[in-house]
């Protein structure tokens, strides 16, 4: 046991902690986007690599100090390789330019056989530089530990203050029995008809068209109050603009952890509630608007084991490759190892399955007794583009090899118009569904956070469902922070005014600062 314990005490733990920092440290720097389930992988893959190499060099040198150092060496230039190409991508020196891939692996051999070398002809290494490697290894390993950990316990903490105008002071549980069931379905930069036709030469007349003939209200000429989800979305949800909503949104005041609490806690949510509402949200793949709190939260169950057990590469995975040595692969080709690489390279396992997973529960929430409040976020048809017009897979990387974004005009345009299409088939019979299957007829509002292209990005579909059909309160132009004012006026018997409809950009960069944008294809007014 004595043996055991020494051996324990010697062994060059280092090199496996240091596996572990590139992968955590990447994940740290996209806690905002990625789910903490993506680095499993890559952390288990860098630890198996490491400790493959640490054999390999024992086996070689019959020395576990020296094995330590090895691995900790090619590991150190193994995964700083992608990161020293990107620095040094547009760099030239003496008219060579020095961010290519054979110039830089030439560059990292040569420092590899250097180092190699060195190591081998040391008779013996000091036990301080195992310490130095150990105390160097944690302290890296230790900061993004510590971001992740931080975040995590803000994102708990953070209570978003309420609206300067009250807004869930509806007295609790009024005596009608009347309580329709209400709808909130995001389409994630879903544009607007006219837009669809000027800027991409599509006619979606016949999705909107369907839409009227269910009896709904289809607002025209209607913008979204911000351009960017994470502002959108806290506004319409909250019915009121930003700035109105707490005094930490004030310029020059930005504070992102607010944002999302404002989405998951909103206004909406604690007037409903008071009415007796039963809150269901829906997971979908976008960590700012996954309501996990919520009285029934729809999960995928198979999304986790989607990540660990599938052989496509995800987009972390993806990210993190290209900051490796493996970044190679992707710029020269190495023939079946390329070839294998693009074939499982499509990253978007995860989307495919939330979105087919949406669908088929959406269908079914009609079943939940009682009156309820459903919020469902589906990303699309915003990037990546991976749905063809059938609901296929598409496999020609050109929809979203550019992190995401479509590699040409062409392929923006076609990727963008076969999402759209999928949509409006997959969503029309699970709309119909919840039309017929609904005990008493539900309220049910369709509408995109923003639209897709930069210069109509605030012009976006809004489609409005009334168990009346009585639509004399709502308008062409109306705008997401007035369509819950409206609602609750109509079936709350409240009393909130209809606020201006404006469209604003907020600049974080600027100070946190709101700028009123033009509106370059208004096409009504109230």
């Amino acid at each position: 046991m004595s043996t055991l314990l020494k051996l324990v005490r010697k062994f060059p733990w280092y090199f496996i902690i240091f596996s572990i920092y590139p992968a955590l440290s990447l994940m740290a720097s996209n806690l905002q986007e990625e789910k903490f389930i993506v680095v499993i992988r890559p952390i288990f893959l860098s630890i198996l690599l490491s400790i493959s190499i640490f054999f390999v060099a024992y086996l070689l040198t019959r020395d576990i100090q020296k094995g330590g150092v090895i691995s900790f060496y090619i590991c150190l230039l193994f995964f700083s390789f992608g990161h020293i190409l990107t620095l040094f991508e547009n760099s030239t020196i003496a008219g060579v330019q020095v961010g290519r891939i054979r110039i830089l692996g030439v560059l990292f051999f040569f420092l590899f056989f250097i180092g190699l070398s060195g190591i081998l002809r040391t008779k013996k290494l000091s036990i301080k530089i195992s310490k130095g490697l150990l105390a160097f290894s944690l302290f890296l390993t230790i900061i993004p530990a510590w971001m992740i950990i931080e975040y995590q316990i803000n994102l708990q903490t953070v209570q978003a203050s309420k609206s300067n105008e009250k807004l869930d002071d509806l007295p609790p549980n009024t005596n009608s029995d009347y309580k329709p069931d209400i709808y909130y379905i995001i389409f994630d930069a879903y544009s607007r008809n006219d837009v669809l036709g000027q800027a991409y030469e599509f006619d979606n007349s016949p999705f909107i068209n369907q839409l009227k003939n269910l009896d709904f209200f289809v607002a025209d000429c209607s913008e979204s109050n911000y351009l960017h989800t994470l502002f959108s979305l806290p506004s319409s949800l909250n019915m009121n603009y930003l700035q109105e909503l707490d005094p930490r949104l004030q310029p020059p005041n930005y504070d992102y952890f607010l944002l999302q609490d404002l989405i998951k806690h909103s206004s909406v949510r604690r007037t409903l509630k008071l009415q007796g509402y039963k809150f269901i949200a829906f997971e979908n793949g976008y960590i700012n608007t996954q309501i996990k709190d919520a009285d029934i939260y729809v999960k995928n169950s198979n999304i986790s084991f989607s990540y660990l057990f599938n052989s496509y590469i995800n987009p972390f995975e993806e990210m993190f490759l290209k900051t490796t040595a493996v970044v190679a692969l992707y710029r020269i080709d190495f023939g079946s190892v390329s070839d294998w690489l693009i074939k499982n390279r499509f990253p978007y396992y995860e989307q495919v399955n939330t979105f087919n997973s949406q669908i088929r529960n959406l269908s079914e929430i009609p079943s939940v007794n009682g009156p309820k409040f459903v919020f469902v976020h589906l990303n699309t048809p915003h990037r990546p583009f991976i749905f063809d017009e059938d609901g296929e897979i598409l496999t020609d990387p050109g929809y979203y090899a550019d992190n995401g974004k479509s590699i040409s005009k062409k392929y923006e345009r076609d990727g963008y118009i076969k999402q759209i299409i999928n949509l409006n088939r997959r969503f029309l019979p699970t709309l119909n569904k919840i039309l017929s299957d609904s005990k008493n007829k539900p309220i049910i509002i369709i509408q995109s956070d923003h639209g897709h292209d930069t210069q109509n990005r605030s012009k976006i579909l809004t489609a409005i469902y009334f168990p009346d059909q009585q639509y004399d309160a709502l308008y062409p132009s109306i705008s997401p922070v007035n369509i819950f004012r409206i609602v609750f006026n109509k079936y709350f018997d409240t009393s909130y005014s209809i606020l201006p409809d404006k469209v604003m950009e907020v600049y974080p960069e600027q100070d946190f600062s709101y700028f009123p944008v033009d509106d370059t294809l208004h096409c009504g007014q109230r």
